[in-house]
C-alpha cells in the first residue's frame, strides 16, 4: 500500500498541484543532503555522485515551481494557464 510511504497529496488546481511539488522536493532535499553526508563519510563515492546528480535536479525543479508559483501570482492563474499553450 503505497500511502503508508507517505501520505498522497493531490492538488485540485494548477496552483495547488504545483505547492504540492514543491513540499514533496522540500521534504526530499534534506533527504538527499544528508545522503550526500553519510556517503562521504564512509567513503561511497558512486553513491554520492548519483545522489549529488539527483540532488542537483531536485533543486532545480524547486527552482522551476518558485517560478511557475511567481508568475501565477502576478499574472494570475488564468494569464497562466493561458500562456502554457504551446501549438
Amino acid at each position: 500500500n503505497v500511502q503508508r510511504l507517505g501520505r498522497i497529496r493531490i492538488g485540485e488546481t494548477v496552483e495547488e498541484q504545483l505547492k504540492s511539488d514543491l513540499a514533496l522536493e522540500n521534504e526530499a532535499i534534506p533527504r538527499l543532503r544528508k545522503g550526500v553526508e553519510l556517503c562521504t563519510e564512509v567513503g561511497d563515492h558512486g553513491t554520492r555522485q548519483l545522489l549529488d546528480a539527483i540532488l542537483k535536479s531536485e533543486e532545480e525543479h524547486v527552482d522551476w515551481l518558485e517560478a511557475q508559483l511567481e508568475l501565477i501570482s502576478q499574472v494570475g492563474v488564468q494569464n497562466y494557464l493561458a500562456s502554457q499553450i504551446h501549438v
